[in-house]
């Protein structure tokens, strides 16, 4: 079991730290040459995570729900990002465990981290336009690559279409749960082929469930106060290191 909560600890932490839950689970799982495929189990723990995203923005959940244009840009941004997901997935999928894929994409993530410094806008979350919702669609759609964090890259394309920091950072994870959840729905028969026992599963989602509803605390205290940049700092030296010490 101790495997599993390590890997329920580092999805709660890296989901939404701009650091990449996929590139790390992933270079976990190759580290310790652990033979079975977990992908269904991390997709499982991302219900977790988007269970912390529901309880951490329920205000702006429900305010949300009530904004029909918000609503027809989450569905558009949605689709935008499955399609493109799809193409990757089709295309690139048999990349996703390699090491050279995974610290390339951690390198190009850190770069773009580094750019929110010098980000600044005002516009509110209610700001949202079509080309942001566009935009956002294709963004998202790159985080399929494992290293390219969703919340990085969305945060920062948020930025840099002028929203304030908390608005982008509220903006991001709202416009996360159709995705997380089609995901998760998409590989529900393959979670049930793993056979885990059930109180596996139950220690986990909720390591993931708190570990993950703290670091969005960090995440928003972080972009306030402009240490963002940190994250990305921490990419560059993981795919350096992982460059240099790869097989």
């Amino acid at each position: 079991m101790i495997i599993f909560i390590y890997l329920s600890l580092i999805q709660g932490l890296s989901e939404f730290l701009p650091i990449s839950s996929s590139g790390h689970l992933f270079i976990f799982k190759n580290i310790f040459y652990f033979g079975q495929d977990l992908l269904s189990f991390f997709v499982f723990l991302h219900i977790a995570t988007l269970s912390a995203i529901f309880v951490f923005f329920y205000k702006e959940i429900f305010a949300a729900l009530k904004n029909k244009k918000i609503i027809v840009y989450l569905i558009i941004t949605t689709a935008i990002t499955a399609l493109l997901g799809l193409v990757i997935d089709r295309i690139l999928s048999h990349y996703f465990t390699s090491n050279y894929f995974i610290f390339l994409f951690l390198l190009i993530n850190g770069v773009i981290l580094l750019t929110a410094k010098r980000l600044e806008g005002n516009r509110e979350l209610t700001d949202i336009s079509v080309r942001d919702a566009l935009i956002l669609g294709v963004l998202q759609g790159f985080s399929f690559l494992p290293g390219i964090s969703r919340s990085g890259i969305t945060i920062i394309g948020l930025l840099a279409r002028k929203f304030k920091p908390k608005a982008a950072f509220a903006l991001s994870f709202i416009m996360s749960i159709f995705p997380i959840a089609g995901t998760f729905l998409l590989k529900i028969d393959a979670l049930t082929k793993l056979k885990l026992n059930p109180l596996i599963l139950i220690v986990s989602f909720l390591a993931t469930f708190i570990v993950g509803f703290f670091s969005l605390f960090l995440v928003q205290k972080t972009l306030i106060m402009k240490k963002f940049i940190y994250f990305g700092y921490y990419c560059i030296i993981l795919s350096v290191g992982g460059f240099l010490f790869i097989n």
